[in-house]
């Protein structure tokens, strides 16, 4: 949170918003709790999305969207909405290690109109979902050893090149977007300009530079409500006391959620 508020930011708003990071996230472990509960009506009261569209525009090009987003505010009801608006959308998702666990995960989300794309399988589904002109959802903040480094709220940090090397493959349109909670209770879908690829040009310098298009785009949302972003892990090694580079290799291209 220092580093997303600046230089010369005051440490108690640094360590205030921490903490209430981690009572949006509580929400927002609540919010996947309820969500079989949840009627149609009461996703389409709940939940709105400024700017419907652009998902239009994107999927009007014929090569499917990608929906980059972040670990904020609150992902599944912002599936749910999907689902409502007749939307043919995946995400990537991580396995849980307890079968029973990770069945009900699936079932949850399956059941609010979304498919779920296990992270050991992702590459091959990943293509099959764009080809076919559908929304696939990634997140892109969680740090890698193995990816792509770009300038983050000032300083680098190395994240996942998956959302970049789809797009440019496969041409398709990557929307910005992050769901956020708002203080009655709904949520707000915060959607940005579409970011298109140079198709079939996949350098290491464009993919570092559509990736940071897309890192910019979603710092603007961060910056709207820092206190919904989960940022739970050491985003910029080496620049917080104690923090260690990331060693988990396997999520270097694609991040599930």
């Amino acid at each position: 949170m220092r580093q997303v508020l600046g230089p010369g930011s005051d440490d108690s708003r640094a360590r205030r918003l921490a903490r209430e990071a981690m009572r949006h996230y509580s929400k927002t472990l609540a919010d996947f709790l309820c969500l079989p509960r949840f009627s149609g009506p009461e996703i389409d009261r709940l939940v709105f999305f400024d700017r419907w569209d652009v998902f239009d525009a994107a999927l009007a090009r014929g090569k499917g969207a990608i929906f980059a987003t972040l670990h904020m505010g609150s992902w599944d009801m912002g599936g749910a909405a999907l689902g409502r608006k007749g939307y043919t959308f995946s995400v990537v998702a991580d396995v849980f290690k307890e079968p029973a666990l990770n069945d009900t995960v699936v079932r949850t989300r399956r059941d609010k109109g979304y498919t779920i794309i296990p992270s050991g399988r992702v590459t091959k589904a990943a293509f099959s979902a764009l080809r076919n002109n559908q929304i696939l959802g990634l997140l892109i903040d969680r740090p890698v050893t193995d990816g792509v480094t770009v300038e983050f709220f000032g300083a680098p940090a190395t994240l996942p090149a998956g959302v970049a090397t789809l797009a440019i493959r496969t041409g398709a349109s990557i929307v910005p977007c992050c769901l956020l909670r708002n203080a009655d209770g709904t949520f707000s879908g915060i959607v940005r300009d579409l970011i298109f690829p140079d198709q079939g040009d996949r350098t290491d310098e464009n993919v570092q530079e559509l990736t940071q298009r897309v890192v910019n785009s979603l710092e603007t949302i961060i910056r709207m409500d820092p206190g919904q972003w989960f940022a739970f892990r050491a985003m910029w090694p080496g620049r917080a006391e104690g923090a260690t580079p990331p060693r988990n290799k396997r999520q270097a291209v694609l991040d599930p959620c």
